[in-house]
């Protein structure tokens, strides 16, 4: 009894100290544990900019220019529009040269039709601002049926599209140009004069939806083969470079359109950029022949076919014939790709019977020369002389080989 009790007060000590211990150790300074590192930045926190020494800190965002966009208003989408399509809208960057590129497409993707349509900025002289663009864009399709109109800005260096719009409209077939050969409605002395050739010419293509208004048109009164009288009308209109050639003769007291042409070229002026207004020639190229036996007329136009793309005194000689209009030989004064990697050809041209035939030839001098970015713009490098000699073989008149000239 005595050695239980003795186990039972050592126990109680041990429980005492351990809870003395304790007691004494929960009434010590608590320890704080080091600080450690924040790894995650918080809301109040703000990381501080890195720099180079030397260096200025550029702003991460800086002003630019504006977005190139087009907005195409006119044809409305769903539209069922007559050659030729207009084409208005308007543009946020002034393209380069003032110009886009309108196409008619076909439901096959087919291009059916395609015009420059120029641009005009809302500030004068501004390079670019905005601006606005209108263009009548002429198509043929046989029947109607779905197509689109666009619009797009050309890369002058690599001719890829850099922005364009297009809207879906309903191609109509429109009425057919008249036929050559098919009578028409003017007395035999209105259309040997010039202001009734011209006039009904005029109103020839009215009917056909093309009214856009000329600037230039030449006349002749001309004789056929075969005695008949007859006259010839050039008509140009600068505003979409495009021209058209008529040919009248009176047969049996009636009118008839004995032949019709139309291209890209603006008849009755120089260029597209002075306007300088040119009448027609009537070069004497078979001069060992009675006179009054070729009827040879020589008309003179300008063209622009795109960015950059100048041709300054086309002309086309003609001879009149029993089939109608025969071209006999065609060249231009300025031939110009005013873009990098572009030309700038200039030349003249003689008529001079070199054989002693009773045939002229045509001698076409002048000059061929690369364009390459300089300075100033473009500029002339690599020109080389250009000395041609172009022979009739009693059709047309063709180049002249080297080993053939004397």
């Amino acid at each position: 009894m005595k050695t239980s009790g003795m186990k039972a007060l050592k126990q109680l000590g041990s429980i005492v100290a351990t809870t003395v211990f304790l007691f004494l150790l929960g009434c010590s300074a608590p320890v704080t544990p080091p600080p450690t590192e924040t790894l995650i930045p918080t809301p109040t926190q703000r990381l501080p900019p890195t720099s180079t020494p030397g260096t200025t800190r550029t702003p991460l965002l800086t002003p630019t220019t504006p977005p190139r966009e087009f907005v195409l208003t006119a044809p409305p989408e769903g539209a069922t529009v007559d050659s030729p399509v207009e084409a208005e809208g308007r543009v946020t960057v002034m393209p380069f040269e003032a110009n886009l590129r309108g196409r008619v497409y076909d439901a096959e993707g087919r291009v059916v039709g395609e015009e420059p349509i120029q641009v005009r900025p809302d500030v004068e002289g501004e390079l670019g601002g905005p601006g606005t663009f209108a263009g009548a864009i002429p198509f043929q399709v046989d029947a109607t049926g779905p197509g689109q109109v666009e619009v797009a800005e050309i890369s002058a260096r690599d001719g890829s599209i850099m922005v364009s719009a297009t809207v879906a409209v309903t191609l109509t077939s429109g009425a057919a140009s008249v036929p050559p050969g098919e009578s028409t409605q003017p007395a035999p002395a209105t259309i040997l004069t010039r202001e009734g050739a011209i006039a009904h010419s005029l109103n020839l293509l009215r009917e056909q939806g093309i009214d856009w208004g000329h600037d230039n048109a030449n006349f002749a009164g001309v004789r056929c083969p075969d005695g008949d009288r007859g006259a010839f009308v050039a008509i140009g209109f600068s505003g979409i470079a495009q021209g058209y050639q008529f040919l009248y003769r009176v047969d049996d007291g009636e009118v008839v359109l004995a032949d019709f042409i139309s291209g890209p070229i603006d008849w009755g002026i120089w260029s597209l950029r002075d306007f300088e207004t040119v009448d027609l020639i009537f070069p004497d190229l078979f001069p060992g022949e009675d006179d009054g036996d070729r009827e040879v007329i020589e008309v003179t136009g300008a063209g622009h076919a795109g960015t950059g793309l100048w041709v300054d005194g086309y002309f086309k000689i003609i001879e009149i014939t029993e089939q109608g209009i025969r071209v006999l030989f065609s060249g231009a004064h300025a031939s110009i790709n005013a873009n990098p990697d572009g030309y700038e050809r200039r030349y003249e041209y003689a008529y001079e019977d070199l054989d002693d035939d009773g045939v002229k030839e045509i001698i076409q001098t002048g000059e061929a020369c690369q364009l390459e970015p300089g300075e100033s713009g473009l500029e002339k490098t690599d020109c080389q002389p250009v000395e041609r000699v172009f022979q009739f073989d009693g059709r047309h008149y063709v180049l002249q080989e080297e080993d053939n000239r004397s």
